[in-house]
């Protein structure tokens, strides 16, 4: 295999997975100062959930000029931590600065939503490049505190509102270029959460943090800054989760400067339905819906839908993508291909507390 490189992925029963990819030279990592080196890119975990599996998963589809290798996992139960060693290979940590000091060339911050300010800080201070999955914080405090830590820092970041990067997304930005939107209307309507700190709004924040927030983001992303919030949520007894004290039922109106959006969305439906979660756009002689399955967009003549094939359910809409320019990005520190850095979000973030704000106090919120 003379001039040839193998893609290497380090199975957890020490077996060695690998393909025929590129030549050598560009396999290696930028800087490594030996163009024949074989050098996989390390990336340590935060976290060894099931959305940690879900970016190793998309780590092993894509087809990247360097190899990758999971340095290791950090959870605060040995249990987990070996089990995704096990998974995944790499060594367990038994501590977050234990594997800071291992020196990844990039971390995942993949825990519950309580711990993402404190972990996603400690990696910021340390200088090594950050994925941080969304939402980035649980209050807007811990979020000013991460966001200037990051930028004092002057770290490559990247917070996991994937659906800005779907070839979608890109697709309604040329063609609200010439037609933009003037009503947005979102829903995510989901069934109870089966995970307890999600049931709970002080550890999970509630729907409208935990998954209504990625529409949020890619609307203000295609139509612009939000301006004002105004909420209602509501919370009723769950008699299939005792335990439940959260909202169940959300409601956000949002003012743009150019539009104005509507989004719903509960925690409460418990029953098999098609189009849970869709994203529609009025403007003028154009009508889109843009859902995890791709975009439909009606004219006056006619529909054209374009679906993305690789798209494998909810938690993984937009998932390769991000992955791919964050990874690319850390490679090759070209920080345009990053669309959610700290400060890209700022808008999505304040928007989410406002929401939270508004419902607390019945009264709108203004957005500076």
């Amino acid at each position: 295999m003379a001039g040839r490189g193998v893609r290497v992925w380090r199975q957890g029963n020490g077996a060695v997975s690998a393909c025929l990819r590129l030549s050598v030279e560009t396999w290696c990592r930028v800087g490594s100062g030996n163009p024949g080196a074989f050098t996989p890119m390390k990336i340590g975990f935060i976290g060894t959930g099931r959305i940690t599996d879900s970016h190793l998963s998309s780590m092993r589809r894509l087809d990247l000029p360097f190899p990758l290798e999971p340095l290791g996992f950090f959870s605060p139960r040995q249990q987990s931590r070996d089990a995704a060693v096990s998974r995944w290979g790499g060594r367990a940590f038994e501590s977050v600065d234990s594997l800071i000091a291992a020196r990844p060339d990039a971390v995942y911050v993949t825990s519950p939503t309580p711990f993402h300010a404190e972990q996603a800080c400690a990696v910021a201070r340390a200088g090594i490049p950050l994925y941080l999955e969304k939402p980035a914080a649980r209050t807007r405090s811990e979020f000013e505190v991460l966001r200037a830590d990051v930028n004092a820092a002057g770290i490559l970041n990247c917070l996991g509102v994937q659906w800005r990067y779907r070839p979608e997304t890109d697709r309604l930005r040329d063609l609200f270029a010439a037609n933009p939107p003037s009503l947005v209307v979102g829903q995510w309507y989901w069934f109870t959460p089966p995970v307890a700190w999600l049931r709970d709004r002080e550890t999970g924040g509630g729907q409208v943090f935990d998954q209504l927030v990625h529409i949020i983001d890619v609307a203000g992303f295609l139509v612009g800054d939000a301006t004002s919030v105004f909420a209602r949520f509501m919370q009723n007894p769950n008699a299939r989760y005792p335990d439940f004290r959260n909202w169940d039922s959300y409601t956000v109106s949002i003012g743009y400067q150019k539009a104005i959006g509507s989004f719903s969305s509960t925690y409460r439906l418990n029953v098999p339905m098609d189009d849970r979660v869709c994203l529609d756009f009025v403007c003028g002689d154009l009508f889109v819906r843009y859902q995890p399955s791709g975009i439909r967009v009606t004219g006056p003549e006619k529909t054209e839908s374009y679906l993305d094939p690789g798209e494998r359910g909810l938690d993984m809409v937009g998932r390769d993508h991000i992955e791919r320019a964050f990874l690319m990005a850390v490679h090759t520190d070209d920080r345009s291909l990053i669309r959610s850095s700290v400060d890209d979000i700022a808008n999505t973030m304040n928007v989410v507390f406002a929401a939270t704000e508004s419902a607390e106090s019945g009264q709108p919120v203004e957005i500076a």
